[in-house]
């Protein structure tokens, strides 16, 4: 077959395919060039989902009449001269491919006025060709409409998605959009109705708000951290927030919303010990790096970036992000979640059809607290009995499922202000750098169910499943052996056991044969890729499987976070097998060992799982069940 040069109309197509691949990529593209170009209020509008009709007006400088078409010309732009501009770029647009793409695969037409100038002009594109331009008056900034996406090119055309699926593609990216820029008030139409309309108050706060609702602010947690040569910024999550996708895990570099794996695994290990399964943390994260570590040109879209000693800035990522983490208080706020205030929520026209309020998952909790009571203030017979703290066993009514036993309480008005959780210590947060889980002065109320311990604090009600309390701290023990110096019991096996793994481990077994003994594996080499296990580290009185020996050596010779992720689980296995069972009665003496060992740990909050392990409950959300006080 003959090689021959493609026509021009051909290559500006196929160039056209690699910046714009969708409806929103469009919006994008156009968005930020009004970004650029100073704006403070952006519209934008679409229809049917953005392939019928896409508009997007704003403030901003405009553009003269004579430099119309040059703008719509492959690789003129304003924004850059040279190619070490790139090291410095302050713009989110430079390559001048924009608008040269979007015409050549649509209909447009763009109303602008320069400041320099008294009349603005409007000109008009098809294919990527200008076929009418004129003076006309405008009054300010540039409006940009386009019209009937990918008309010219059919294979593109049947590829895009229903209209409410590009529509939502739209809504993510302006969503990501008003978030990096929260000075700038962005209105979001779509087939005209009002999707999202953000104040521009220069406040990141009244954008999440807008977009995700107050209740999702109400479950992150500030972000501010400085590790040279990074800077963080912005909201990270708290256990209420996990969700089942990863969808709000949003990164910003240098003001860019970008993709990268490495970040996102590091954000996800950041979180491990506090995620349940097939949940993810989420995040609004501004990172800042010099610009010398960036390359912004990897991708036509802009939205995937390359960094510079990655695994480096992964490291430091995940580290400040550990720390936040740990420096929570992740016990459970009952009264949080059983009650969301009215006026929590966003109120906007149709932000519900593409960003659902988040999920409260009510937990089933049934609390039955008992008391003492001295004569003078001897409850009615209607509304409780006097039982001893460990034989509570009266089935009560549920209430908003609940079962409550409570003292008459003299009808008081209670300050409305949430006070700060009883069950931290702040002098020992202060030392230790995190929260201090503190139940020094709590009184034990006895269990529930055989199953969750209840104590009272000062005025609250704090509810502890036993179960994953032991969990938690003989994972941490376990934990603790396993990575220590310390040797490991072994036992012999009667019957040696042969185990099949690698040839590379077998090549690699004299430089780690010290640590394998030292983690309780007595073996020798057997064939090429056979291991002859002769006695088996011993954990909370048990031998462990030989089939686990493949695992250790994987880690101690790579260090694979996946791997790593494995052996942890396996622990936590071994931790749920031997701890404390639900349905299982505790002396008081036992409670108050549990108690104090919870008391011990790093991470007192969650088990291994990531399951809760406190929730409480605070005496004037009791009281607002009851309508002893009105909210």
């Amino acid at each position: 077959m003959k090689i021959k040069m493609l026509a021009p109309a051909t290559i500006e197509k196929i160039a056209a395919g690699e910046v714009i691949v969708r409806p929103a990529s469009v919006v994008k593209e156009l968005t930020e060039n009004a970004i650029d170009a100073g704006s403070d209020h952006i519209h934008v509008t679409i229809e049917q989902g953005g392939k019928r009709r896409i508009c997007i007006q704003d403030n901003g400088e405009g553009i003269p009449y004579n430099e119309v078409r040059l703008a719509f010309t492959r690789h003129a732009t304003s924004k850059l001269s040279q190619i070490e501009d790139l090291n410095h770029l302050e713009t989110l647009g430079f390559r001048g491919e924009a608008l040269a793409s979007i015409a050549a695969v649509s209909r447009v037409t763009i109303r602008t006025i320069s400041k320099t100038e008294e009349l603005g002009s409007e000109s008009i594109f098809e294919g990527g060709r200008c076929v009418n331009q004129r003076v006309m008056p405008y009054n300010r900034g540039t409006a940009i409409e386009v019209r009937d996406l990918f008309y010219n090119v059919p294979a593109r055309q049947k590829h895009m998605m229903k209209d409410k699926t590009e529509e939502r593609a739209v809504h993510q990216i302006m969503g990501r959009i008003a978030l990096s820029h929260p000075e700038i008030a962005f209105k979001l139409t779509a087939d005209g109705r009002e999707v999202f309309s953000t104040p521009g108050n220069g406040k990141l706060q009244s954008v999440i708000e807008c977009l995700y609702g107050r209740t999702f602010f109400n479950s992150l947690r500030k972000l501010e951290a400085q590790n040279e040569p990074m800077e963080l910024r912005g909201y990270i999550g708290d256990l209420t927030s996990m969700r089942s996708s990863r969808d709000r895990q949003i990164l910003f570099i240098n003001g860019r919303t970008v993709e990268n794996r490495g970040l996102s695994r590091s954000f996800e290990e950041a979180y491990q010990g506090y995620l349940m399964n097939h949940k993810h943390p989420v995040g609004i994260i501004f990172m800042t790096l010099p610009g010398r570590m960036l390359d912004v040109n990897v991708h036509p879209s802009k939205m995937e970036i390359g960094i510079l000693n990655q695994s480096l800035v992964d490291i430091l990522f995940r580290q400040e992000i550990r720390r936040t983490v740990q420096q929570m208080d992740l016990t459970v706020d009952l009264g949080k979640k059983i009650e969301a205030e009215p006026d929590q929520q966003p109120k906007q026209k149709t932000q519900d059809a593409f960003f659902p309020k988040p999920e409260i998952q009510m937990e089933q909790v049934k609390v039955a607290s008992s008391y003492h009571t001295t004569d003078h203030q001897q409850p009615r017979q209607h509304m409780a009995q006097k039982v001893k703290p460990e034989t509570v066993k009266s089935p009560l009514p549920k209430i908003d499922n609940i079962q409550v036993k409570e003292a008459a309480v003299p009808l008081t008005k209670t300050s409305r202000k949430a006070p700060r959780p009883p069950l931290l210590n702040n002098p020992a947060a202060a030392a230790a750098g995190r929260p201090h889980l503190d139940l020094h002065d709590v009184r034990i109320v006895g269990q529930l169910f055989k199953t969750f311990i209840l104590l009272e604090k000062e005025d609250s009600a704090i509810l502890i499943d036993q179960h994953a309390a032991h969990e938690a701290f003989m994972f941490e023990n376990l934990r603790k052996k396993m990575t220590s110096d310390g040797q490991i019991p072994s036992q012999t096996l009667l019957v040696p056991r042969p185990v099949d793994v690698s040839r590379e481990m077998v090549l690699q077994f004299n430089t780690i044969e010290d640590k394998l003994f030292q983690k309780g594996f007595q073996c020798d080499v057997f064939g090429e890729t056979t291991l002859l296990v002769r006695g088996v580290p011993v954990l909370l009185g048990e031998p462990q499987p030989a089939e686990m020996l493949p695992l250790w050596i994987e880690n101690l010779l790579t260090g694979d976070p996946a791997i790593k992720e494995k052996q942890w689980l396996s622990i936590a296995t071994m931790a749920c097998k031997a701890a404390v069972k639900g349905n299982q009665e505790l002396t008081r003496e036992e409670i108050q060992k549990l108690l104090d060992d919870l008391m011990t740990l790093k991470n007192p909050y969650t088990c291994p799982h990531g399951r809760p392990i406190i929730l409480y409950l605070k005496k004037y959300e009791l009281e607002k069940l009851f309508k002893r006080v009105v909210s």
